[in-house]
Order: structure tokens, then C-alpha cells, then sequence
């Protein structure tokens, strides 16, 4: 029998070393194919379907297969560096901006969220699954240990979902272990407020740029800026 180095288990590359790195890097392949065969539907930056509807099929068509898994092996520097940098360059292919436009006007034309912000929130949200789970599950029981026991330098994941928490400032998640808690609460305690860090932090940003001054800071996450729905062809 071969020996491998790296093999996929239920979509995730697992690898003996540097796995997140992998499995960042095979999704954007993945996503990539994806954009390809959506191009026959319109979806490119010019002489295509409009602007908000290209953000709105990638969101819905793309950004699943680029974000999958992310939520469990948690990336590292060199994996999200690589993974911002292909999420960036199809936001501005699809908006048909300049290479060079600042990352504010990005988030601000499409709005979509900055690509770490959506990996915590997928972190979050599934931390939320297995704490709003019965507590005779398997995953409720690992957790509770897991955030009671272990050190804030462990490797464990559910500490690393715990380090996002203080991050941004939320509830610390061993609060929620003896209270009977919904998953529509925890999406209002946990979520929105990543979701209010951003927005707040997106718009704060733009004011570094002179480039940006005449842009109006509407920030609309799901929404793209009213500027994009202005059409720019000969009458």
C-alpha cells in the first residue's frame, strides 16, 4: 500500500503537515472551477449580468465552496493571507475595479464582509450548534470539558473558538454551558455583534483614504452600494 502525505476526508485535506494551508488552497481550486462555470451564465466583470447580481451569485454559489471547512481546522496566517488575496481579486473582477482599490471601498461596493469575518462567524455559529445542543450529546460533553479544563495555550479548538470571543469582545462561552440557551439567543448575543465589529470597523477604515472621501459611507452587509446600481453605458 502507497504511503501519502495528504489525503480528504468528508471534503477537508488532511495533511501530515501544514493542513489548513492545504485545505485552503485546494478550496480555492474549487471555488475557481466554480467561477468557471458560472461564466457562461454572465458571471465576469464586463459585458456580463449586472454587478449586484454577479456579488449575489457568488456569494450564494461560490463563497460556500471557497469557505468550507474553514469553520474546523481553523486557518493560520499563510492559509488566510492566500485565501484574502483570491477573495479580493474576484471582488474587484467582478466589480471591474482596480487592482489597486482599497480594501474599505471593496467591502463598501459589494457588501460583503471581509473573508476572516466570515470564517469566525462560521466558527461561532457552530460553536453555538454544539452548545444550544442537548447536553447529553457527544459534542455538548467534549465542549463542557474542553472550556473548563484546557489552558488558553491549548490546541484545542473549542479554546481557538474561545480566543475569537474575547476578540471581539462577546460573552465567554463557558457562561453558556449552565444556561439553557436558544439558537436564535446566541445568534443575537454572539453573531450580530461580529457582524456590528465589522461594519463599524469597514467604515472607520474608509476615512484613512483620500481616495475614498467622495465615496458615501452606506454599508449595507447583503447589499450592494447604491453607486454600483448606477449604469455607465451610452443611452
Amino acid at each position: 500500500m502507497p504511503t501519502v502525505d495528504k489525503t480528504t476526508h468528508i471534503g477537508i485535506q488532511r495533511s501530515n503537515c501544514n493542513t489548513q494551508l492545504v485545505t485552503a488552497e485546494e478550496n480555492i481550486k474549487k471555488a475557481r472551477r466554480a467561477l468557471y462555470s458560472l461564466m457562461a451564465s454572465g458571471l465576469h466583470g464586463e459585458n456580463g449580468l449586472d454587478p449586484s447580481t454577479s456579488i449575489s451569485t457568488f456569494r450564494t454559489y461560490v463563497m460556500p465552496i471557497l469557505l468550507y471547512g474553514l469553520d474546523i481546522i481553523m486557518t493560520n496566517s499563510k492559509s488566510l493571507k492566500i485565501l484574502q488575496s483570491f477573495y479580493k481579486k474576484i471582488i474587484k473582477q467582478i466589480l471591474s475595479l482596480s487592482i489597486s482599490t482599497a480594501d474599505p471601498a471593496i467591502y463598501l461596493l459589494s457588501g460583503l464582509q471581509p473573508i476572516n469575518a466570515e470564517i469566525d462567524i462560521k466558527i461561532i455559529t457552530l460553536l453555538g450548534n454544539i452548545l444550544c445542543s442537548d447536553k447529553s450529546t457527544v459534542e455538548w460533553k467534549i465542549a463542557n470539558r474542553q472550556l473548563k479544563i484546557k489552558s488558553y495555550k491549548s490546541n484545542s479548538w473549542f479554546i481557538d473558538a474561545k480566543k475569537i470571543c474575547f476578540k471581539y469582545q462577546l460573552t465567554d462561552p463557558v457562561e453558556f454551558l449552565d444556561t439553557v440557551t436558544t439558537k436564535e439567543t446566541w445568534k443575537k448575543s454572539m453573531v450580530n455583534k461580529i457582524k456590528t465589529y465589522w461594519h463599524r470597523k469597514i467604515l472607520d477604515e474608509k476615512e484613512h483614504f483620500n481616495s475614498l472621501q467622495y465615496l458615501s459611507p452606506i454599508y449595507r452587509l447583503g447589499h450592494c452600494h447604491p453607486l454600483v446600481s448606477i449604469s455607465t453605458s451610452d443611452p
